[in-house]
């Protein structure tokens, strides 16, 4: 009889020294691995902004820092607002405190410089390895379980998510972790099983609000693995019963911040759900190309309906739990009116990696039905599967360093910058890299005093517009509305970030007009302009200076945040 799936190879016990050794041995491998496509992409040399939401990720992470360190537990609603103001890109709410946390216990051994952050990426990645391996390993032997971790590694997709401060990678490694102890705990009914589900869902949920995906799942996984017996089990409720207590109350207190960020808060129609499934299938074809897509498909259904000789009961859930999660993640992403990105699907990248060993696996055994054949057969199968990932699904991360950093050190080395009102500017609509030059700022010195603010909230505001309209109105209407609005607060330093845009903001050009039009107030102290071929984008860093030295006047600012927490926060008393 072969060895292959869904049968495991080896049978999980306690660790000896022996496999410890080999464990350990096997991580430093796949940290090298995800280290050396890291420099192969220039992510240690990169700089922030690969996407918008990677700067204000890195800032709150500093900020539950330093409230965690700096002893002011008193008022933390106030210490998030004195933050904000000095650093307006945190978002406590916005995201659960999980992976914040987890940034902070990096930070306070390893430092908060990006160099540091981008170690921590790679770490998570190599762990995130680690688990298909494991997995692999258990269906299809050491080899296989190998290809599966670096097809998992060299994924366009995970090596955008290592190469930014982001909370994708730890959600996928939580939710999976979750998702496997589930599965055996509907083989053994334990009560360890049970809590290590409960205790990940809650790991994941707290790191992002997109793994109530395994919440569904659940469910699903119980009724289609036919074990329905399980809810005579005591556990299966307890481990409900702590997801719902832990996970439940944050969820719902944070809801109306989330709902913020979504494209709407009302079902958007069955045509919206359909473009949005059709896309959203696009994006699992991208995380290993078509070609890989179209054969680990063919793996799920083998591993799910390939007979064994006994019931379907009986059979190990853990493939008819994979093949769940994995339409859970589709259409929780379909149903849910978030933005559509290919980073939302991210969860299932371990799932499809592992879909794709499931098929070398069948593969091997309509070649021969000789156990020790099918040893021989399937890592040349898996070595096959890797050049067609090669010629077909790899590529290597272009450079990103558009110009924040040098930009921000050039103001930083002006003695009056220290207290000083600058305003940062970017025209992307809402793609613009205000985070991320705050953030280059914040790596560099949060203890200085500094305001940062953003064009976004000083110049313009945003509005609900119908599809295709402007969703930004001028707070300013002329040029001289926005110098005074400056000269009031008042700002010393301005700095204007220009790259190619769909749509930019409407108060970047007024800005750049006004400045530039008043050279006996404003003047140019500092202009580059990049282009990143990897990306095809040209960006332009022009630097203002105001004249005359304010150093140590008082700044006179607020934020409208109305919207977010129902109030506006100032500088002044």
């Amino acid at each position: 009889m072969s060895v292959a799936s869904p049968i495991p190879l080896t049978v999980e016990g306690a660790a000896t020294g022996k496999s410890l050794f080999r464990t350990t041995l096997l991580y430093a491998v796949l940290f090298l691995a995800c280290a050396l496509l890291a420099w192969r992409g220039g992510v240690f040399h990169s700089e922030f902004g690969r996407y918008q939401d990677e700067g204000m990720h890195y800032l709150t992470g500093l900020f539950v820092q330093d409230y965690l360190t700096l002893g002011h537990w008193s008022n933390p609603v106030q210490f998030a607002r004195q933050y904000y103001l000095h650093y307006p890109k945190i978002a406590p709410g916005q995201w659960p405190p999980g992976f914040s946390i987890m940034q902070t216990a990096w930070a306070l051994v390893f430092g908060v410089s990006r160099l540091s952050m981008m170690w921590g990426m790679i770490v998570l990645t190599a762990s995130l390895a680690l688990l298909v391996y494991r997995e692999g390993v258990r269906y299809f032997g050491p080899f296989m379980g190998m290809t599966g971790a670096i097809l998992l590694i060299a994924a366009r997709l995970t090596q955008e998510q290592t190469a930014m401060v982001m909370a994708e990678i730890p959600l996928a490694a939580a939710s999976f972790l979750a998702v496997c102890a589930f599965a055996r705990f509907l083989t053994s009914g334990r009560r360890n099983d049970a809590l290590a589900f409960a205790l990940w869902t809650f790991a994941a949920i707290m790191i992002k609000g997109n793994a109530w995906t395994i919440v569904l799942a659940a469910p699903a996984i119980l009724l289609a693995s036919g074990r329905l017996r399980m809810l005579r089990n005591r556990w299966f409720w307890i481990s409900a019963a702590l997801i719902t207590v832990l996970c439940l109350p944050y969820t719902l207190i944070t809801m109306g911040i989330v709902a913020q960020g979504w494209d709407t808060r009302t079902f958007p129609g069955f045509g919206y759900d359909w473009l949005s499934l059709r896309i959203h299938l696009g994006f699992v074809a991208g995380v290993l190309g078509w070609p890989l897509t179209i054969v680990g498909v063919f793996g799920a259904v083998y591993a799910l309906v390939r007979r064994t000789g006994i019931r379907w009961s009986e059979r190990d859930p853990f493939w008819i739990s994979m093949v769940v999660y994995a339409g859970v993640i589709i259409l929780f992403h379909v149903a849910v009116p978030s933005s559509i990105e290919p980073r939302k699907i991210y969860q299932i990248a371990p799932v499809m990696c592992l879909f794709v060993l499931a098929a070398a696996d069948a593969a091997a055994n309509l070649i021969t039905k000789n156990s020790a054949m099918v040893r021989t057969v399937r890592p040349a199968i898996g070595i096959a599967a890797l050049l067609l990932f090669a010629v077909t699904g790899f590529s290597v991360l272009p450079d990103y360093a558009p110009g924040f950093g040098p930009a921000v050190a050039s103001v930083m080395a002006h003695p009056e910058s220290r207290g000083a009102a600058i305003l940062v500017s970017s025209n992307p609509q809402w793609a613009d890299s205000e985070a991320a030059m705050i953030a280059e700022w914040v790596e560099r010195s949060r203890n200085d005093g500094t305001y940062l603010i953003r064009g976004t909230k000083l110049l313009s505001h945003s509005f609900h517009a119908p599809p295709g309209e402007p969703e930004f109105a001028l707070n300013f209407p002329t040029q001289g509305a926005v110098l005074q609005a400056l000269a009031a607060i008042p700002v010393s330093f301005v700095i204007v970030h220009t790259t190619e845009a769909r749509i930019s903001y409407p108060h970047q050009a007024l800005l750049k007009a006004a400045l530039d039009g008043d050279p006996g107030d404003w003047q140019e102290i500092y202009h580059s302009e990049r282009r990143l071929e990897g990306l095809n984008e040209t960006h332009k860093i022009e630097i203002y200076r105001r004249r005359k030295n304010l150093a140590g006047l008082p700044i006179h600012y607020s934020v409208d945040l109305t919207r977010r927490i129902g109030t506006e926060i100032s500088t002044s008393p």
